[in-house]
């Protein structure tokens, strides 16, 4: 009778509670939201119905959906992977929550994903960039120091373009030397170590953004008007600034250039994860250098037990 029951309840109803229990205990950012809905749509779509009940979550639904997905649609193997990762939480969920006896995407194997480095930009790259955000990305010089500013604390912190947008000047912490970064990917905190040169750049951008705005804003890097530097504007910063310095490259290079650098000067891959806010270091590994010049040039200076 309770089986039943169950079986009658709506997928969308069941998805709707998931998602606000989740969004409480783990903090998902509305674009992990969407992803989960657009997956469970696209599942609705293939079934051919709007109101699909419990009935449909089995291996005999779920595997041809997953089939149609590789062999019509052409899903790439990293699209696999989200969609399959997407179900299998609201299959972990359904299970803990009594709804299934078991998980059916657990007999649903995931194509193997090759592990692809990421390679970020070259130094000369990175110097022709800075020097075009410094000199040449806006007729106004402040908006030329705050865009320098910007794409050296990318460079020299990993941050995403996210976080660097919400920052707030009270989240600089020159005296222990790191950025508090609040709320990052997963609603986590966490704290970011900075060089000496980025806080000699944000020392002369901050005494320049209280000259502008005149202390009416606490944001770190704000729009002209001193208003939240929203994604759409940061995104037309990087375009305008690759255009300008002939360099192909999107905010998350500037993260690769970091992490890739980091490894390069034979920082700790568990390092890089921290500073990066991975919550996997499967996924940092894609940026630890394997090139065999940097292993002899770390290993030629190394004293163990000197």
């Amino acid at each position: 009778m309770l089986d039943s029951l169950f079986h009658r309840q709506s997928l969308d109803d069941l998805f709707n509670e998931s998602i606000e229990q989740v969004k409480v205990e783990r903090g998902l950012s509305p674009k992990t939201i969407q992803s989960y809905r657009e997956t469970l749509h696209l599942f609705q779509s293939f079934i051919n119905s709007d109101q699909l009940s419990l009935q449909y979550w089995t291996v005999d639904y779920l595997r041809p959906f997953f089939h149609y997905g590789r062999n019509d649609r052409g899903w790439a193997v990293r699209t696999y992977h989200i969609h399959h990762n997407n179900l299998k939480k609201f299959g972990d969920w359904l299970l803990s929550t009594k709804r299934i006896r078991q998980n059916p995407l657990l007999q649903i194997q995931k194509p193997k994903q090759a592990i692809v480095k990421k390679k970020g930009l070259k130094i000369e790259q990175v110097h022709k960039l800075l020097y075009v955000a410094l000199l040449k990305s806006s007729a106004l010089p402040f908006l030329c120091i705050r865009n320098h500013a910007i794409i050296s604390l990318a460079l020299q912190t990993g941050l995403r373009m996210s976080e660097i947008i919400n920052l707030k000047i009270n989240d600089l912490h020159f005296h222990d030397r790191h950025i508090h970064v609040r709320a990052g990917k997963g609603n986590k905190d966490r704290f970011v170590s900075i060089p000496n040169d980025l806080q000699s750049t944000l020392d002369v951008y901050l005494k320049e953004h209280e000259r502008f705005y005149r202390m009416k804003t606490l944001i770190l890097f704000p729009s002209k008007s001193g208003k939240l530097f929203v994604a759409r504007e940061f995104r037309r910063l990087t375009e305008r600034l690759s255009k300008l310095a002939n360099i192909p490259f999107s905010s998350h290079d500037l993260r690769r250039t970091y992490a890739s650098n980091l490894s390069k000067h034979g920082v700790s891959a568990f390092i890089i994860q921290e500073q990066l806010g991975h919550s996997d270091i499967r996924v940092t590994m894609r940026y630890v250098s394997h090139d065999p010049e940097d292993k002899r040039r770390i290993f030629k200076n190394i004293q163990l037990y000197g």
